[in-house]
């Protein structure tokens, strides 16, 4: 019979370490064993969530299954700001602050971990996507506005221009601002509010409404002479007015040459008496 290695002896060459041994200093971990405390990944092993992967210098990028807490360090690794507040944005010029929306869009930009340079070009991109929604439904009403007007002056024919002219009792008794029209008219449109006055008009049968520009209402119509003139310089003298007049692509520009026609045809009909 063989007999056994006496305790404290070491195993005899070529045969197995004991069942729960460790194995011997130097030797390979057995196949499937985790590596061991603070030793490298074995080569070709993905990165942890967040940490460079070996020799690239670049982040791994977590799995589907990666736990929120991997994902924050991914991206607070990618240089996500502390706080949602810590965004600081550059907006072009002539862009519209919604307070609202800004903050909804911080949230959501650190809720999905972009860092600033990120964030930034998202919010670039929605600005222009927005300005460009923007005049795209400017040119739907003003086509949808002109269409109206049309409808309206052909269904009234000959007696388009005195049903019109039959509206100034509404205006000038009421003492109607110039800035109350056109507000009213921004929000139920030309044609209706035409139909309106001239309704009211109609029935008092007393006073004229100045209409021009195809039936859009005069801003200059029920001005005399002096608050034309003061009108004209105001504008001239507006900031605004004059980027939304001298440029062709702004969604105001229509709007802001009608108005500047209608008191220089005003001024003209004074002018002949």
């Amino acid at each position: 019979m063989a007999e056994e290695p006496a305790a404290g002896a070491p195993p005899a060459a070529g045969a197995p370490p004991a069942a729960g041994a460790p194995p011997a200093a130097g030797a390979p971990p057995a196949a499937g064993a985790p590596p061991a405390a603070g030793a490298p990944p074995a080569a070709g092993a993905p990165p942890a969530a967040g940490a460079p992967a070996q020799g690239t210098g670049m982040l791994g990028f977590p799995g589907a299954d990666a736990t929120p807490e991997q994902m924050n360090t991914f991206y607070d690794s990618k240089g996500r700001p502390a706080t949602a507040a810590d965004y600081k944005f550059e907006m072009a010029e002539g862009v519209v602050v919604d307070e609202g929306l800004l903050a909804f869009g911080r949230n959501l930009f650190h809720k999905v971990g972009l860092n600033p340079v990120e964030a930034q070009t998202a919010m670039d991109d929605w600005n222009e996507f927005a300005a460009a929604q923007n005049v795209a439904a400017a040119d739907v009403w003003r086509e949808g506005n002109d269409k109206a007007i049309a409808t309206f002056r052909a269904s009234k024919g000959e007696g388009y221009q005195a049903f019109i002219d039959a509206g100034s009792r509404v205006v000038q008794a009421a003492g109607l601002s110039n800035d109350i029209i056109a507000g009213v008219e921004a929000h139920m449109g030309t044609a209706p509010l035409l139909e309106m006055l001239g309704a009211i008009g109609s029935a008092s049968k007393e006073g004229t409404l100045l209409a021009a520009n195809n039936g859009v209402l005069a801003q200059g119509g029920a001005l005399d002479a002096g608050q034309v003139e003061a009108e004209i310089a105001r504008l001239n003298a507006d900031p605004a007015f004059k980027t939304q007049y001298h440029t062709a692509n702004d969604p105001g520009h229509k709007a802001a040459v009608d108005k500047m026609s209608a008191l220089y045809a005003r001024k003209s009909q004074l002018a002949r008496g």
